[in-house]
């Protein structure tokens, strides 16, 4: 007898070859529990003080299990399915036959319900029907499937039918099967008959409805769970997506529809949240400087948000290169979720030019001593402030020869001055000698006498030259 966890027992076979003259043949045959061994008998002859070894492989037991399983039941108003599995735990071999039976109860066969065996193979069968049904099982063959037909408007006790598989004192009845049968204990399935289906379904959405994740998380909908109002299983529909790259409110949608028809629906939100401002770069330099009269041209900005997207940009704010002053230019930029960055750049337009002077007439004048002069003066120009009125320094003395200087200068609202010109005035005396030839002994006192000049002059008295 082997116990748990034995495999091997030793036996000694004592011979005793003087007796007799027998071949010496000794058989050996080996059983499992009642059932003797089928293999083909060992056999050796033995000698005398012969080292006797000979191995007995005896088969294994292959018992199988038989269970029941409901694989759909759909029991409606007016002929209602209802799906069923009975299961062998392997397939059988050459030459084995299982024959399962099963009982149905609750109401009467044929008016309130009818049994068929569908879709199986030519080695499942079944052998008889009503109450007391039997499929027989053969070579190959492992599952059988059959379905029962209910009519819920009929009178059926407890409106409940029940299946039973092997209950009671009736067993399955096995043909070469080595190992035997085993069926599971009072295994039974239970159909509630649904006389009406008023209540529409019920979606359980799986988690919270509202989920909130950052932009670039992962997001795996935990789904719903959708059940009539009998608390049977219903299939449902999913439809929607999430983007989590881009931030936003997306929608999911949950569509449940139970077997009559009756269809509800749920959502859940989830909401992509970008916690990071957009980022605004200057093309440029912050602060730039422009000479006044200048035509400027803004180098603008480019913002993106975090995800390297282009984010639309405004600028706000002017530059009149016409006038000197502090120009400031604000930009913003605001992402698909309200997050805005700001920017600045600084505009000085200056005023560095200087005005120009320009002479009128000529740069040197020449003029005799108590002549009259009048100075023809400058002009003074600007790039913006335009015609400015020169100020003009330096005196002439037209009674005393010599070189006198005039000098200009202009100065423009922004400070600038030009660069100064000059003019110079020569005040020269008069170079003529006289010649005269006093006729009749005339002294220098008279007031006759002749004289040869390039021009006319008078002498008089008081010995002053004047020009006539």
């Amino acid at each position: 007898m082997f116990a748990e966890g034995s495999q091997t027992a030793k036996f000694a076979l004592i011979a005793k070859p003087n007796k007799d003259g027998e071949d010496r043949i000794i058989t050996i045959s080996l059983g499992i529990g009642n059932r003797q061994h089928t293999s083909s008998e060992v056999k050796h002859r033995v000698v005398l003080g012969d080292d006797i070894s000979f191995t007995v492989n005896i088969e294994e037991e292959k018992p199988i299990s038989v269970s029941l399983e409901a694989q759909e039941i759909v029991i409606l108003e007016n002929n209602g399915k209802a799906k069923f599995l009975i299961k062998l735990s392997r397939p059988l071999e050459k030459g084995e036959t299982v024959t399962v039976p099963f009982d149905i109860s609750g109401g009467i066969a044929r008016e309130h319900w009818t049994v068929k065996i569908t879709g199986n193979e030519k080695r499942v069968e079944r052998t008889s029907g009503g109450a007391q049904s039997e499929v027989v099982f053969t070579e190959g063959s492992r599952v059988a499937k059959f379905v029962l037909i209910a009519k819920p408007n009929n009178d059926v006790e407890d409106r409940t039918i029940t299946i039973s598989l092997g209950t009671g004192d009736r067993h399955p009845t096995s043909q070469m099967a080595t190992g035997g049968v085993v069926l599971a204990d009072d295994a039974s399935v239970e159909i509630d008959i649904i006389d009406d289906d008023k209540s529409p379904p019920i979606v359980d959405i799986v988690g919270d409805k509202r989920v909130e994740i950052f932009a670039g998380e992962s997001y795996v909908d935990a789904g719903a769970r959708c059940t009539d109002h009998w608390g049977e299983l219903v299939v449902h529909k999913v439809s929607g997506y999430v983007n989590t790259f881009v931030p936003g409110n997306y929608t999911i949608h949950y569509t449940c529809t139970d077997i009559v028809g009756k269809t509800t629906y749920a959502v859940r939100t989830v909401v992509i949240m970008d916690t990071k401002s957009p980022t605004l770069i200057l093309n440029g330099t912050e602060d730039v400087t422009v000479e006044a009269g200048m035509i400027y041209t803004d180098a603008g900005a480019m913002c993106t948000d975090h995800w390297g997207e282009l984010v639309v940009h405004k600028v706000s704010g002017s530059v009149d290169t016409s006038t000197p002053y502090v120009y400031t230019l604000f930009y913003s930029c605001t992402d698909i979720v309200g997050k805005t960055t700001y920017a600045i750049r600084t505009i000085t337009v200056q005023d560095t030019t200087r005005p120009v002077l320009t002479l009128k007439g000529d740069e040197t004048v020449s003029i005799e001593v108590g002549s009259q002069y009048s100075d023809a003066g400058a002009a003074c120009t600007d790039n913006l402030d335009g015609i400015i009125a020169p100020i003009m320094s330096g005196l002439v003395n037209m009674s005393a020869p010599g070189a006198y200087i005039i000098t200009y200068t202009c100065t423009d609202a922004s400070g600038n001055s030009a660069q100064p010109i000059n003019r110079t005035v020569q005040v020269t005396s008069s170079t003529i000698t006289p010649t005269a030839s006093f006729a009749g002994g005339a002294t220098k006192d008279g007031l006759d006498f002749v004289v040869s000049l390039s021009h006319a002059y008078e002498y008089q008295k008081a010995k002053n030259w004047k020009a006539i």
